[in-house]
């Protein structure tokens, strides 16, 4: 759940590079989101939707830019971030009946 101020920037990436295999991917990708707003990432297979989210819930190593929550700068990876970060930055797979619980409410998870 993304919380603060209407309006305040609660998630950013800025400047994000990262890729697979030496093959870079996310070239200084920038893009943000405040709270009460929805941001929609399109585009054809490859082209990094994906890796974009895994990066943002640092589930794959950036290798340049920036992930901020709520103007603090997050860790690269879920090793290095505190838990209250990996609980508020979390990735959906897509298919979520294979991987969430019908039962749970979205603020249990």
């Amino acid at each position: 759940m993304l919380v603060g101020p209407a309006g305040d920037v609660v998630l950013a990436a800025r400047d994000l590079v990262a890729g697979h295999g030496g093959r870079r991917i996310l070239d200084r990708l920038s893009a943000e989101v405040a709270r009460d707003e929805c941001l929609s990432v399109i585009g054809p297979s490859g082209i990094g939707k994906t890796l974009l989210l895994r990066c943002l819930a640092g589930l794959h190593r950036r290798t340049g830019g920036e992930v901020i929550l709520d103007g603090v700068p997050l860790a690269p990876t879920v090793r290095e971030r505190h838990a209250e970060q990996l609980r508020r930055v979390q990735l959906v797979p897509q298919n979520p009946h294979d991987s969430l619980n019908p039962r749970h409410t979205v603020a249990q998870i």
